[in-house]
């Protein structure tokens, strides 16, 4: 997997510069919406603003609540805030590539009868990505980077001992740029 991943950089790597417009001709769209699906930067819906050609932030966000009437009471809250900032090393009408550095908080919160279960994590990590123009204003982004994870649990009625590691993380989004 690690082969694949350093040769699809190479390969844009490459690809790209040629690619690219010398001159900064490249009409720019400011704003961005869609989904997002990152072990970085959260799942859900974005937001992404793009000041000129180098630099964009990027906001990502969800929200579950459900509530279940079973043979047991059980509800459960799901939230996440993620935010990512992107530098352009390379770019063209149609393409880009970018390196970015991105963290989320992931809250999930359950309950069953009167036991009441937080797991807390913090995702922060950094790498590079990739996004493509799919058709007009529809664009395909896809990154992958290292990435350390902190998860910490409080319960009612188990013991938990928090944990953090480091690894490889990455995501995926498609979002309408105007």
């Amino acid at each position: 997997m690690k082969i694949l991943m350093l040769s699809l950089s190479l390969l844009l790597s490459v690809y790209l510069p040629g690619r690219a417009q010398t001159n900064d001709s490249t009409v720019i769209l400011h704003h961005e919406v869609g989904i997002n699906t990152s072990t970085i930067s959260g799942i859900g819906v974005f937001y992404s603003y793009n000041f000129g050609n180098q630099l964009s932030i990027k906001a990502v966000g969800m929200v579950y609540n459900e509530m279940k009437n079973t043979s047991q009471l059980r509800s459960d809250f799901f939230s996440i805030l993620g935010l990512e900032i992107q530098y352009n090393l390379t770019h063209s009408q149609a393409s880009r590539l970018y390196a970015f550095a991105g963290a989320s908080y992931w809250n999930n919160q359950y309950t069953i009868d009167a036991d009441i279960t937080t797991n807390k994590t913090v995702n922060i990590g950094a790498g590079v990505g990739f996004e493509f123009r799919i058709w007009e204003h529809l664009c395909l982004n896809m990154n992958f980077g290292f990435q350390q994870e902190n998860e910490s649990r409080n319960s009612s009625f188990e013991s938990y001992t928090p944990y953090s590691r480091i690894g490889m993380g990455g995501g995926a989004s498609i979002g309408y740029q105007f």
